[in-house]
């Protein structure tokens, strides 16, 4: 056990207030070479902090930017590196001894005070800590701040937050497998001083710490829906709408621009398709959109799924006039992974129908809720199933799935929920049911990477296919279970 402590060697530099704490922690338990310029405060820190049993506490007088001091030193057992010196220049001239001289590999860990431009030290891949902002967040903790931005874990760029839930938060008391994160990831709740790693089961409850990971704009906007009552629809997907700019396609334009109004994307991303634009288009544009950039041109519908524009859709708006319909709607089912408008222009919406005869209904739920709550109308809910004869094990447990989730809904939102239940064929009964329908947005999701097939009836695509109402169409995400 001795050998091993020996191979766990640490070398402080700086004993000021910080590196006198540091060494009071670690000289119990760890091998220490301790260096300042100061011999005074060595000899304090030597009488205050002496080695635990077994331990070896190495003191050393000299300066740490000097290749003399580090001559001196065992540098073959040093495990780790640790600077708490406030000088940069120093540090960076400790930092390229031990990396260009050295030629150490070991962990180099320098504390900084105040803003230090990271870049000095990249040569020198060296890991800092900015003791100031860990300080700052403690304290913000104490004070029962909502969000917490993680220190001195991963990148530090805003993709690690913990956020406390709310009671005004319409997720409280959702079933976590009913959200489909996108770039985003509930990694653990923290309940009653308990920690809960969280499955399709699990509820989010007011007062949950919620510890999410995910891409840092992404996590933004999820921070808000779990602080807020208000959906936050699409931005659990993507920030934009992105509407194809074509001559023929001119005529879905309002439909496009009523949804950036309606709901919560940032901007329209028009994408120009190349030598099919109208003369009025950049008009139009200027007069009618608040929020809007002008993308790549493209050549072919389907180059969009491969632009990198694509990762920020919340949105995808696929025009439903002009010629190759049919082939841009194919298209979007195999390959979209972000959800897709089949823009009919039956809109403004008087309604929301929200179709159960997919592979994921909870998903369908939660997004044609929050759609029409953020458009304040009424949704109802539409299921076909097989004739009770035909039924077996499987299809009763479809329905008891989608008879719980509505259950569900009807106990968070305290109010009854108008779900129908058809028996026959579930193409052909969904647009029996739609076809009187005027101003309604049709909600159904499919599988990502959808396989269309006469031999595999995709029961989501057909109806998307035939109906007249502007479709929804939500690609099945990964959930938490």
């Amino acid at each position: 056990m001795k050998q091993e402590k020996e191979k766990q060697r640490i070398l402080v530099v700086g004993l000021g207030d910080f590196g006198r704490e540091l060494l009071k922690v670690l000289s119990p338990e760890w091998d220490i070479a301790a260096v300042d310029i100061n011999e005074k405060r060595l000899s304090l820190c030597a009488e205050k902090f002496p080695a635990g049993e077994g331990v070896k506490v190495e003191y050393l007088t000299g300066a740490a930017d000097s290749v003399v001091t580090w001559k001196k030193l065992d540098v073959q057992s040093l495990k780790y590196i640790i600077s708490t010196l406030k000088d940069t220049e120093v540090n960076l001239e400790l930092c390229r001894i031990a990396r260009k001289v050295l030629h150490l590999k070991i962990p180099i860990i320098v504390l900084t005070y105040g803003d230090v431009d990271p870049g000095l030290f990249a040569p020198f891949d060296v890991r800092l800590v900015n003791s100031l902002l860990v300080g700052i967040q403690a304290v913000l903790k104490r004070l029962d701040r909502h969000v917490i931005q993680a220190v001195n874990i991963g990148l530090e760029k805003g993709e690690l937050l913990e956020v406390t839930v709310k009671a005004r938060s319409h997720l409280v008391d959702r079933k976590l497998k009913y959200l489909r994160p996108s770039r985003w990831h509930i990694s653990a709740l923290y309940r009653e001083g308990k920690l809960i790693l969280p499955d399709g089961n699990s509820c989010l409850k007011v007062g949950d710490r919620v510890v999410l990971v995910g891409d840092p704009n992404m996590l933004e906007e999820i921070t808000e829906i779990l602080l807020k009552g208000k959906p936050q629809f699409p931005l659990q997907y993507g920030t934009d709408i992105v509407f194809p700019l074509h001559v023929d396609f001119s005529c879905n334009m309002d439909e496009t621009v009523y949804w950036l109004n309606s709901f919560k994307a940032n901007r329209i991303q028009f994408l120009p398709f190349k030598k099919k634009l109208s003369p009025t288009f950049p008009q139009k544009i200027k007069a009618d959109v608040t929020h809007f950039e002008i993308g790549e041109t493209i050549g072919l519908f389907k180059e969009v799924f491969n632009l990198p524009v694509y990762t920020r859709a919340g949105v995808l708006v696929i025009p439903m006039c002009g010629g190759l319909k049919k082939s841009r709607v194919r298209e979007a089912f195999k390959k979209s992974r972000k959800p897709f408008l089949l823009s009919r222009l039956t809109f403004p919406y008087e309604g929301v129908v929200i179709s159960f005869n997919g592979p994921d209904p909870g998903q369908t739920m939660e997004v044609g809720v929050e759609i029409a709550r953020l458009l304040d109308i009424s949704f109802r809910v539409v299921y076909v199933t097989l004739p009770k004869e035909m039924r077996g094990m499987e299809e009763d447990k479809r329905l008891r799935l989608r008879r719980s989730i509505i259950s569900d809904f009807e106990g968070i939102y305290k109010k009854h929920i108008d779900y129908t239940v058809f028996e026959g064929n579930p193409v052909r009964e969904t647009l029996k049911f739609l076809a009187p329908l005027d101003n309604h947005l049709l909600v159904t999701v499919t599988e990502a990477n959808a396989a269309i097939s006469f031999f595999k009836p995709n029961v989501s695509y057909l109806v998307a296919q035939n109906t007249r109402l502007s479709t929804l169409v939500i690609p099945e995400a990964e959930t938490h279970e």
